[in-house]
């Protein structure tokens, strides 16, 4: 039924991803994250993260050694740059966690990510964008998603 969609909901922007994944699984990645129009890269660590045009960072947990290793890659791919949303992908995981505030928290999806969990997870970075500070209300006065601890 979601795959007859196509386009962006109305007065939403695309959501430009850097991609830190195993060459074998990169593509695959990549065409998950564009389907909605959003553009992805890889990164290499010979390049520097424009952190302006990026609205999240994607991190194959299982390439990157853990959790706590891909969280330290993303802190030495964005250096002093604005603080991102980190989105790890890992393989063992029996649940997918959405944080209050993405640019404090990563976000932890399954692999192999589905066509469903690309977008879900491209409407919740978008719709948490404005929201800068931990505390901050959600303008619409909907409720955050759980946080459950991994």
């Amino acid at each position: 039924m979601l795959d007859g969609l196509t386009g962006l909901p109305q007065g939403r922007h695309d959501v430009d991803y850097l991609v830190v994944a195993a060459p074998a699984e990169a593509e695959t990645l990549l065409d998950r994250l564009t389907e909605d129009g959003a553009a992805a890269q890889c990164w290499t660590a010979q390049d520097a993260a424009d952190g302006v045009r990026l609205g999240a960072l994607v991190l194959d947990g299982d390439h990157c050694g853990g959790v706590p290793e891909a969280l330290a890659l993303a802190q030495r791919i964005m250096a002093d740059g604005p603080r991102l949303p980190v989105v790890i992908l890992l393989k063992g995981l029996t649940e997918q966690i959405f944080p209050c505030n993405p640019r404090l928290d990563p976000v932890l999806l399954r692999k192999p990510l589905s066509r469903l969990t690309a977008r879900v997870t491209r409407d919740y970075l978008l719709a948490n964008a404005v929201t800068t500070k931990p505390d901050a209300a959600k303008s619409n006065g909907a409720q955050p998603f759980p946080v459950r601890p991994v």
